[in-house]
């Protein structure tokens, strides 16, 4: 007789049945919503450029801050017209309420005629103790820079003393803020005028594809552009930094790193608002941030484990288990700026042509058409003239109807009208020399003619 199972076999089904269940209803959904995706835009961020600040000694993140030197306003007005010859269709401008982005986003703004918009969740990662430390050199700015990539790991609690950006959720929230300003705007392609550190830990804290080497192995200089990709429900991804393509599917090890950050920072923002809304001392506004907090906490604990399978087996399938797959061509490649083509095409081939021209017969031209109109009206205007001009006409009729040969400015010795010709009395004089036999009984062929004629009318 067969047993049934023990209740603790029984129990250990259900769980795992249970568990099966969660999964493939996660996945589902993750499916059946891909579809509703938020909409995509690409975001252009420039670094303003070189400012007092910047080659003073010392760090000055205060706000409103110091002017572009005349250095800084000449990269501002070259960075505008890169940007206003690359193709983008850009159609927004966004800056900080810091004066040297607002400087530097002017030329481009004159170039464009884009409406421009101030958002102050711009401005510069605000330096607290560190602020008039020398920017250059020493401790004091690495300690203030570190923080920053502590964020982009998902630390947002390591600090910076002093500053109103005192942790990472403090700056995540406020530069967030901005970003969805600018995505609610309906902007497909803005471009953001910002600041260095911000730009570059604002960058590496949200996008899907990170590289934390960039942030002290290729810090952006003044003008310097990054672009990402993306929206804030679906999350972002790095296309280009200061100039480099970066890989859009990296290896397995990065996309479980950003699983996992993704994990931790929820809970971290999530707390971050809660201490926001007591600070209101509002109870409704409490118990939102609170119930919000719980529920975007559990849903990110609870879509780990299918996040993670995903990138196991998108890793797989596209073989960046170990290594990162290569970074799309540069823009320059696919598909060159066509102002800049024009202008290289312009030197090289109308100069050969013109040489071309001058050195080639006409029946390698396609002129003959043009000479032979000519011929035409010579030969009728010759039967109209009285017998001084018909004399004139004899000598001149040779060069331009009678030469097989004649080069293309040959043509240009008859005076066209309304062209501007002036002629070339030099080759024709050439022609002359050169063809002394043929010209001479044609002459005696016209004179014998004309004689005849004369001799008919008087016989009339």
């Amino acid at each position: 007789m067969r047993r049934g199972l023990s209740p603790h076999r029984r129990l250990k089904r259900a769980l795992q049945g249970l568990v099966v269940i969660v999964t493939a209803t996660f996945m589902f959904a993750g499916s059946a919503f891909a579809a509703w995706a938020a909409t995509n835009i690409t975001i252009t961020f420039v670094r303003h450029g070189e400012s007092e600040g910047n080659v003073s000694c010392c760090l000055d993140t205060k706000i409103p801050g110091p002017n572009l030197t005349p250095a800084g306003v000449q990269q501002a007005i070259a960075r505008a017209q890169q940007l206003a010859t690359d193709g983008v269709p850009y159609d927004g401008i966004y800056y900080s309420d810091m004066v040297r982005t607002q400087q530097t986003a002017a030329p481009f703004e004159s170039l464009t005629g884009l409406p421009e918009t101030e958002l102050d969740g711009l401005h510069e990662v605000q330096a607290g103790i560190y602020e008039g430390a020398p920017q250059n050199s020493g401790l004091q700015r690495i300690l203030y820079a570190l923080p920053a990539l502590f964020w982009a790991m998902g630390n947002y609690a390591v600090p910076i003393p002093g500053s109103p950006d005192l942790t990472g959720a403090n700056f995540e929230s406020r530069f967030n803020g901005a970003v969805q300003t600018i995505y609610n705007s309906g902007d497909q392609n803005p471009v953001v005028f910002s600041h260095g550190l911000a730009i570059m830990a604002w960058t590496l804290m949200n996008v899907d594809n990170p590289d934390l080497t960039l942030m002290f192995g290729h810090p952006l200089n003044n003008t310097s552009v990054v672009t990402v990709n993306g929206n804030p429900t679906d999350g972002w991804t790095l296309v280009n930094w200061d100039g480099a393509a970066v890989s859009q599917n990296p290896a397995l090890l990065t996309k479980l790193f950003v699983d996992t950050r993704k994990m931790v920072t929820v809970p971290q923002m999530a707390a971050y608002n809660v201490i926001q809304a007591i600070g209101t001392r509002n109870i409704s506004t409490i118990a939102t941030a609170i119930r919000d907090g719980v529920f975007d906490t559990v849903k990110a604990v609870a879509n780990y484990p299918v996040a993670v399978v995903k990138s196991v087996v998108q890793s797989i399938q596209t073989g960046t288990v170990l290594k990162a797959a290569p970074p799309p061509a540069p823009a320059s490649e696919v598909a060159p700026n066509p102002a800049s083509a024009s202008q290289d095409d312009k030197p090289v081939v109308t100069p050969l042509s013109a040489k071309q021209v001058s050195g080639t017969k006409p029946a390698d031209l396609g002129v003959k058409d043009p000479v032979a109109k000519t011929r035409n009206a010579a030969k009728v205007d010759t039967k109209k003239v009285d017998d001084t001009k018909v004399d004139d006409t004899k000598a001149d009729d040779p060069k331009t109807a009678n030469d097989p040969k004649a080069d293309t400015p040959k043509a240009g010795d008859t005076p066209q009208p309304n062209t501007g010709d002036k002629g070339t009395d030099d080759k024709g004089t050439k022609v002359k020399k050169d063809k002394p036999k043929v010209e001479k009984p044609k002459k005696t062929d016209k004179q014998k003619k004309d004689k005849a004629s004369a001799n008919h009318g008087d016989a009339k």
